[in-house]
């Protein structure tokens, strides 16, 4: 009689585990981030730089510290660079950029760009960036014209400083301000050569225009 009632009790409890078994269920929350790719250009005195009064088919450049910073919410970031003319006083302007550098000619305007690191604090030699010494836009080129160039494709290291030079960086992939402050900054230098002879004495003035985006 008493095993009996050993065996009745086992047979309960075993219903009872079978009778609660677990179960579970899940919920998925979907996050979509809100990105962008920014650029911001700084040289401490706004917008507007003046040169000043140029003679004639001799060079000029940017002495100021111009400082380019990269504001992505992107992992990484690719710059373009294009350049554009016109009268200071408004209207259309007589210049155009010049397609070949080792020219001085009639209302063509020579114009150069170099991306340093922070470390150069003064203008760069001509001599001793690729990309002011070369004379026609292209390959390893630092040529401004007005079409929207790479900055650094992977193919085409354009505007950057030559491998091994004091102040080189690679600005093909650039990361973010928020991730790495000094990694994200730049100095941007500019040379220009004015034409020989001009149809226009007005003063010219030349937007350098950067625009972020993902890197070629």
């Amino acid at each position: 009689m008493k095993t009996k009632l050993i065996w009745t009790l086992a047979l309960l409890i075993g219903g009872a585990a079978a009778a609660q078994a677990a179960t579970s269920d899940s919920l998925t929350v979907t996050i979509t981030p809100s990105v962008s790719y920014a650029v911001a250009i700084d040289t401490g005195t706004g917008s507007l730089l003046n040169l000043g009064s140029v003679a004639l088919g001799a060079s000029t450049q940017t002495v100021v510290i111009t400082t380019v910073t990269i504001n992505s919410s992107y992992a990484t970031t690719g710059l373009t660079l294009q350049g554009s003319l016109a009268l200071a006083a408004g209207g259309a302007s007589p210049w155009s950029f010049s397609s070949d550098t080792s020219k001085v000619e009639q209302d063509k305007l020579a114009a150069w760009a170099v991306f340093t690191d922070t470390s150069v604090v003064s203008v760069p030699n001509p001599t001793t960036y690729t990309g002011l010494e070369a004379t026609t836009a292209g390959l390893d080129s630092g040529v401004i014209d007005g079409t929207s160039q790479p900055v650094a494709a992977t193919a085409n290291p354009a505007f950057d400083a030559p491998a091994g030079t004091a102040g080189y960086k690679n600005m093909h992939s650039l990361p973010s301000s928020a991730v790495d402050g000094p990694a994200s900054r730049s100095h941007l230098w500019l040379r220009f050569r004015l034409p020989g002879s001009t149809s226009n004495t007005g003063a010219e003035a030349v937007t350098i225009t950067l625009t972020a985006g993902a890197p070629q």
